[in-house]
């Protein structure tokens, strides 16, 4: 008798895919089909979701000077990259630039300046799940200029 116990994140729900597995016992051969338990199509069940190895960094930045907020993902390929800047997505342009090498995600934020400060997301998305982190980037200096008393 074979048992199976499966897990994951985001939490598996019964659907209607299925994937195939072999397995070898003593020399035997098994082929087992099918193993119904993923949301998504085949061969999602090879997926990793999407998750952090490093975070954005909260950051006091100098005016005028040009910004790389990065973070680093792992998990299963392609992603759908997207990043926000309080809530609002930023398309690439001439202010910002969006750039991806293996598994570092970059965004460049030329001549920051007060316009620039606020909350910073990154949302990365493939076939099985996705993974968000932030931080909030401001002025350096405009914490002490906003909390002193005259």
């Amino acid at each position: 008798r074979l048992q199976c116990k499966i897990k994951g994140s985001p939490e598996i729900q019964v659907g209607s895919d299925s994937c195939a597995t072999e397995v070898v016992v003593k020399g035997l051969f098994f082929l087992l089909l099918p193993v119904t338990f993923l949301r998504k199509p085949f061969p999602s069940c090879f997926f990793e979701p999407p998750s952090f190895i490093r975070t954005l960094e909260p950051a006091e930045v100098v005016k005028g000077t040009n910004t790389v907020l990065q973070c680093e993902v792992a998990g299963t390929g392609p992603f759908e990259i997207s990043w926000y800047k309080d809530k609002k997505q930023i398309r690439s342009s001439k202010k910002y630039r969006l750039t991806s090498q293996k598994a570092v995600i970059s965004l460049e934020v030329s001549s920051f300046n007060s316009a620039d400060v606020g909350e910073y997301e990154c949302m990365i998305a493939n076939e099985v799940g996705k993974c968000i982190c932030s931080a909030t980037y401001i002025l350096k200096g405009q914490w002490e200029r906003e909390n002193s008393t005259y």
